[in-house]
């Protein structure tokens, strides 16, 4: 069964146009291994955060859609978790 999500990345806000495309890369390389489909990718820009992550006050942020099946998300966490320039992510089913 095919599920449409949601996602949002914190990004490193030093990060060029260069790194942010690293990092879309990696997402998108994560969606399509785990046979999922690449849907939009919006950029907020950067945001003053509540509180430090990882020593930043600030952060890009990225909302991304996508949809795939079971298993995608913790494939994607895998993936953001292991990029050091991705300070937080989330994904959400949509409803």
């Amino acid at each position: 069964m095919v599920t449409e999500y949601e996602g949002i990345l914190l990004v490193d806000p030093q990060l060029d146009e260069e790194g942010v495309n690293r990092i879309r890369e990696l997402v998108e390389k994560a969606i399509t291994d785990g046979n999922g489909e690449v849907g939009e990718w919006e950029r907020w820009g950067r945001r003053k955060l509540a509180y430090k992550i990882k020593g930043k006050i600030e952060a890009t942020y990225i909302l991304l859609t996508f949809k795939g099946g079971e298993g995608i998300i913790s494939e994607l966490r895998k993936a953001c978790g292991l990029a050091e320039e991705v300070l937080r992510s989330m994904f959400l089913r949509k409803s």
